[in-house]
């Protein structure tokens, strides 16, 4: 299995997604199924390091771990030498990664143990052992890149990026627009404010003009800026949104009301709302029949839901 690191620079902490791709599939195209890991914390910055070939400030969990079995290791080399890991089961959406130990010159393993995949990703990078993913794990979990997380990440990105240089656009257009002000008052301006003089001879502060403020001749409100993405607000309901959508808008418009934080981020987090967000933001970047392939599969993805439900 290749890793393939891929960073979501949304999340709050520092995390990440490993992909793993069969060894076999040496190009990666829309259709090519791969496996994701999310991680985060010490595990998702120890594993960047080892990808990166950098090292922390200080030693963490996961290099005491190393280190102890490294020790082990060179005292009884057939019993400890870490020979593989391998991602075996996948139980209640978790995945079940494990340990095998043995004798490095004959392969035999002497035991093994269960451990958090991520923590086998680092343990493999840093003993340089071959990395396995069960076959029924992948039929399992394995998905298409087009219906991925880190699909999804990659089109957040490209469109937030195609929204922040709209609005500087929208900025620079903007102050295009705005007279140019006298000396004197340009003068003011630099000492602190916009100053006028009132008809009793008072001094009046007028609030600078800017972008997405006031406008610059009616002083009208300009429009506001774009949202950072089309998805920000989860529960504005459509009129062509499918049935389910919707109930999920609904049910996670109630959930932030009672600021049920955790049902708000389950509901979020959906698959459905998932690939609705992706559909969002591929039609807003003009990628309309990638929106439609998506949309199509989210329709079949729904039906399929349903039907195994009433059964």
């Amino acid at each position: 299995m290749k890793i393939l690191p891929a960073t979501d620079q949304s999340a709050g902490t520092y995390s990440g997604v490993l992909v793993f791709q069969r060894e076999a599939e040496l190009a990666l195209t829309p259709d090519t199924n791969i496996l994701e890991i999310f991680v985060a914390g010490d595990t998702a910055t120890n594993i960047y390091t080892q990808l990166h070939n950098t090292k922390s400030t200080r030693p963490m969990v996961h290099d005491l771990m190393f280190n102890m079995l490294t020790r082990a290791a060179q005292t009884n080399g057939r019993q400890w030498q870490l020979l593989r890991v391998a991602i075996v089961a996948l139980e209640n959406d978790i995945f079940v990664g494990r340990l095998f130990f043995g004798d490095p010159a004959t392969g035999v393993v002497s035991w093994d143990c269960d451990c958090r995949p991520s923590d086998g990703v680092y343990l493999s990078l840093r003993s340089s052992c071959p990395f396995y993913v069960a076959k029924s794990v992948w039929d399992l979990a394995a998905v298409p890149i087009r219906a991925s997380k880190v699909h999804m990440i990659a089109v957040h990105e490209a469109h937030m990026a195609a929204v922040q240089q709209q609005q500087q656009q929208h900025g620079h257009a903007h102050q295009q627009q705005q007279p140019q002000p006298a000396p004197q008052q340009q003068q003011q301006q630099q000492q602190g404010g916009a100053v006028s003089s009132s008809g009793n001879g008072s001094a009046t502060n007028f609030p600078r003009a800017s972008s997405g403020t006031w406008g610059a001749q009616d002083g009208a409100m300009a429009p506001p800026p774009a949202p950072s993405s089309p998805s920000d607000d989860y529960t504005q309901l459509k009129p062509d949104d499918l049935d389910a959508i919707k109930l999920l808008k609904r049910e996670l418009a109630v959930a932030v009301r009672e600021e049920d934080y955790a049902a708000a981020i389950r509901l979020r987090d959906h698959p459905f709302l998932q690939m609705y967000r992706r559909i969002e933001a591929l039609n807003h970047l003009g990628r309309g029949e990638e929106a439609a392939r998506l949309h199509n599969e989210l329709v079949v993805m729904v039906q399929r839901t349903h039907a195994e439900a009433a059964h």
